[in-house]
């Protein structure tokens, strides 16, 4: 049995990362990504919950490291607009124009043959 893709599979209303909860799914966390009012919160969510409207949030120091107590992480919990998103459909690379892709090729092909001609210069000299 494989697993439902992106396109298919709802996102879920409520996740968790802890792997103690009801509410964790593995597969789709490493593909959901979370917005909260509109301001997109990578790695810093632990729980989240649509239909209430909250999410809770590791708090960090100004250094930018998690704050932990006891070896257990520090929560802060916002209420706002919660927005799980699927990340693979977010991140899709736009197609490259045709006249780009010549320009890269004969660019790099350019470069392969001063590098050849600087290697052939190099061994004339040495003789």
């Amino acid at each position: 049995m494989t697993q439902d893709t992106s396109a298919s599979k709802e996102v879920p209303s409520r996740l968790s990362v802890d792997a103690k909860s009801i509410y964790y799914d593995a597969w789709a966390i490493k593909r959901i990504g979370v917005r909260i009012d509109g301001i997109d919160m990578p790695n810093c969510v632990h729980e989240y919950n649509v239909d209430e409207g909250w999410a809770d949030i590791r708090k960090k120091t100004a250094m930018g490291r998690f704050v932990q107590v006891n070896g257990e992480l520090v929560m802060k919990r916002k209420y706002g607009l919660i927005e799980p998103y699927w990340k693979e459909e977010r991140f899709v690379a736009p197609p490259v124009p045709e006249e780009v892709q010549r320009d890269a090729q004969s660019k790099a092909e350019e470069k392969r043959l001063r590098r050849a001609a600087k290697r052939m210069s190099l061994v004339r000299t040495s003789e």
